[in-house]
């Protein structure tokens, strides 16, 4: 109470000079909203392309009033997860500690999530998950910290790590869809849980309205833009019925997963005290453009959809704290490949990189030269996991180990590089040996790091998915705009571990502390 009672003592002081001196009182404060927006697959060359077909206030207005980069750098080899962990510490997966949305685990010779902490219970959810991971405070700690913890911090995303990172350490809350129930579920490391929430989960869960929302095109399909409308003339339409166990995964894989986030943000702003005082208040979304595999016209209608929720979401928030109140932060990263592309039909070179096949041809080599053994301990996203007790019960020199491991698989078809971590870690491989030194996590690497050829497929019996080589590389923007940042646009790329640095200094808070390179000017 006394604190509080010091905190209004100050405010009075300070209006008081500012009036007596002519100074605009609203200048002094920070902005006492900023609404952070991560779009997984968010394509410059799509809002350029697409921009005469947004509305006013969404996206179009977003381009036109912001401090606009084109391109974010986030150095090679990182997803969706790393580079979202990039934006809200500022820091590389070295230092920040996340490197993938999963990682091995050496122990049980498996996957696991990359937040996984089994200390934690779930809420609505089955997953045990925390921000423990996080090695590096966030944008969220440092506004917690910077306000002895008056600031109020939410996040939301389909998917947990989204909204975990976002919220980190100090967060109030955050939320995610759980891929089972269709529920709002959280963790219980948050123990904040608005009413809202809860009540949606109760009484209109995502599970019971599955059945009457169909994906179709948001506009007439001869509306479309010309290089949309030749690859689907008769639109398309996507249901999410009963019998599919998956259909709450298909259904986040749509853009009608960016309206059901949008929704229930603007239930928080409407029913929490987001916004709603002179402390600085943080609404975290990530959204997603799962556009790999899907049409032209489904592409475009996710990107038409996506600038009517946004339009939605900043009317409300500026309905609520003031126009020249809420500092907006959209900012696009790498989403997941989801299909791959019929490259054979026409004739380009492709192929599929057996994860099964490969493993045990690289056992047996090695049984045949090194004697009886299990020597390949495990495999996970293109890292080879070696049996380093063994190696080291037979005497063996770890590092020539890995690069005769090296030699041979990269003689397999489909390999297209291959490098040890040894190699990685002395700065000595690929086209940017310090951004993938720094992009890769030595706790979670492999031994050996393979690439396959463009086309090219890697298909692994231990996961649901495959892993795919990536399209041509795509530019992923950058935009701030509030009080005190200049509209222009930046044409030359800008290092992602430099947006948190920006984003502290527009709301005037110490950056995170992983972030090493200081803010560009928002002038």
């Amino acid at each position: 109470m006394i604190e509080r009672v010091s905190k209004y003592i100050r405010v009075v002081i300070i209006a008081w000079i500012c009036l007596v001196c002519g100074i605009n009182v609203r200048a002094v404060y920070r902005s006492p909203l900023l609404i952070t927006v991560t779009v997984e697959g968010l394509s410059d060359e799509y809002l350029e392309v697409l921009s005469p077909y947004f509305g006013k206030e969404g996206l179009r207005k977003i381009m036109d009033s912001s401090l606009y980069y084109h391109t974010v750098d986030y150095g090679p080899g990182v997803d969706a997860v790393a580079a979202e962990a990039i934006l809200h510490t500022g820091a590389a997966p070295t230092v920040n500690g996340i490197s993938a949305a999963t990682v091995y685990d050496a122990d049980s010779g498996r996957a696991r999530h990359s937040l996984y902490d089994d200390s934690q219970i779930g809420n609505f959810t089955d997953l045990t998950l925390s921000p423990a991971a996080i090695l590096s405070s966030t944008i969220a700690d440092e506004l917690k910290i910077n306000t002895s913890g008056e600031a109020y911090v939410i996040s939301l995303a389909p998917s947990a790590h989204g909204a975990i990172i976002a919220s980190g350490h100090a967060g109030n809350s955050a939320f995610w869809i759980d891929d089972i129930t269709g529920a709002w579920a959280s963790t219980a490391y948050y123990r904040d849980v608005p009413r809202t929430v809860t009540d949606y989960n109760y009484r209109t869960p995502l599970n019971g309205k599955l059945d009457t929302l169909r994906w179709t095109p948001v506009i007439a399909p001869e509306l479309f833009p010309s290089f949309a409308r030749t690859s689907l003339k008769g639109g398309f339409s996507h249901t999410f019925p009963r019998k599919a166990a998956d259909r709450i995964e298909r259904f986040k894989t749509t853009p009608m997963v960016n309206t059901e986030i949008v929704n229930m943000a603007i239930q928080l702003l409407k029913t929490t005290r987001l916004g709603r005082d002179e402390s600085p208040d943080m609404l975290n979304l990530t959204l997603r453009l799962d556009t790999s595999g899907r049409t032209e016209m489904e592409r475009a209608d996710a990107y038409l959809r996506l600038d009517r929720d946004l339009s939605r979401l900043m009317s409300e928030a500026q309905l609520i704290t003031g126009a020249d109140n809420v500092t907006l932060v959209v900012t696009g990263v790498p989403g997941k490949l989801t299909a791959q592309r019929d490259y054979r039909a026409w004739n380009v070179p492709a192929g599929d990189f057996s994860v099964r096949k490969a493993v045990s041809l690289l056992n047996l080599y090695l049984i045949a030269v090194h004697g009886n053994g299990d020597w390949v301990k495990g495999y996970h996203r293109r890292h080879f996991y070696l049996n380093r007790q063994l190696i080291k019960e037979r005497n063996l020199d770890l590092n020539q180990f890995r690069s005769e491991v090296a030699d041979f698989l990269a003689r397999m078809s489909g390999v297209s590089s291959v490098y040890t971590i040894d190699s990685v870690i002395a700065g000595r491989i690929g086209d940017n040996p310090q951004a993938l030194r720094r992009n890769t996590s030595v706790a979670h690497s492999g031994d050996v790091i393979i690439e396959v050829s463009p086309g090219w497929v890697i298909t692994d019996e231990n996961l649901a998915d495959t892993e795919l080589s990536p399209y041509a590389a795509e530019s992923y923007p950058f935009f701030i705009s509030g009080p005190g940042i200049g509209a222009r646009r930046v044409t030359s790329p800008v290092d992602a571990r430099a947006i948190a640095p920006m984003i502290s200094r527009a709301m005037h808070i110490n950056a995170p502390n992983g972030a090493t390179i200081p803010s560009p000017s928002l002038k």
